[in-house]
């Protein structure tokens, strides 16, 4: 007798197996961080994290003497440190959150070091179908002090915009832009501050003021619109 065969388009097949092997990843760099930091770190990611400067002297030199094979395992050094923090931050996480999530997602998710805002963004990627690049600029925000909240009136992290959606302008997320453009220009004025200008040419000069102008323009205009 004939066996049943499934229903699923190709497409869904496809999906399948794209998970599959994700997961497979995943689990992999997973377990190799888990088998670095028990026998490097005795088990203790703190002490994998603390600044003791010896504290990497036995693992640099594992690195370096097994150089070749672990290239045959896919792993370069910095992949290898790399998946004992992301095997860190998996066992933090709630087990069905971690298990859909993309490495690189978990490895974002390190540079949070709040655990439970840590998993309030690992369930808001999940729920909201996050891309890496999306996780990213969430991650950047809730470190520079914005909420991660689901009103899309108000400052702060939301979902990715749905399809019918893109291209609208929302409050929300226009104030939240305006706070990572006020941090960008305290950088810049930062990084401006200790450079040597005495090395400026005069076309350049007279670009940098132009700049200024127009900044200052678009800053009236934006004060004018926001109001008291």
């Amino acid at each position: 007798m004939a066996e049943l065969q499934s229903y699923a388009t190709f497409d869904d097949i496809l999906d399948e197996l794209e998970t599959l092997s994700r997961q497979h990843h995943l689990v992999y760099r997973i377990q190799v961080g888990r088998t670095l930091l028990h026998h490097f770190y005795g088990g203790e990611f703190a002490a994998y994290a603390s600044h003791d400067p010896n504290k990497e002297v036995r693992f640099a030199e594992f690195c370096e003497k097994g150089r070749e094979r672990l290239e045959r395992f896919g792993l370069s050094p910095r992949q290898a440190a790399d998946s004992i923090v992301a095997c860190h931050v998996f066992d933090q996480l709630p087990a069905p959150l971690a298990k859909a999530l993309l490495l690189s997602q978990v490895l974002e998710l390190a540079r949070v070091k709040d655990g439970a805002e840590r998993a309030r963004l690992a369930a808001a990627a999940v729920q909201g179908d996050w891309s890496v690049r999306q996780l990213h600029d969430a991650v950047t925000a809730v470190n520079d002090g914005l909420p991660l909240d689901a009103d899309a009136a108000a400052p702060g992290i939301q979902p990715p915009k749905p399809e019918d959606d893109q291209g609208k302008p929302v409050a929300g997320r226009l104030v939240t832009q305006a706070v990572k453009l006020g941090n960008l220009v305290g950088q810049w004025t930062a990084e401006w501050q200790s450079v040597d200008v005495s090395r400026l040419r005069g076309p350049q000069r007279q670009r940098l003021q132009e700049a200024v102008m127009v900044l200052e323009s678009r800053l009236a205009e934006l004060k004018a619109a926001v109001g008291e």
